[in-house]
């Protein structure tokens, strides 16, 4: 799937290489998809609305520490990974 010009999905194998071992990921999920969620679609996948996630954003984004042992997360991708998986506790075990 491509959206504005863009490949969306990426199979990422294992070792093995095998079909039942293979992942499928989106790409630039956070940067491109959720972007193009309207408010009620931004609510079903995080179970907050859109504002309530900016005012987060806001909060949360000045009190960030950046760790240089590690690549750095934007704050927006951070807030929405740990609503997500606070939204969908299932989806991950």
């Amino acid at each position: 799937m491509a959206i504005a010009g863009m490949d969306v999905f990426d199979l990422d194998g294992s070792s093995s290489n095998s079909d039942e071992d293979e992942k499928r990921r989106i790409r630039n999920f956070s940067e491109v998809i959720v972007p193009s969620f309207d408010d009620d679609e931004f609510r079903r996948h995080f179970r907050v609305q859109r504002e309530t996630y900016e005012l987060l954003v806001n909060f949360t984004g000045r009190r960030v520490s950046s760790d240089v042992s590690r690549p750095n997360v934007d704050v927006h991708k951070q807030l929405l990974m740990t609503l997500w998986m606070s939204a969908t506790p299932d989806s991950y075990w």
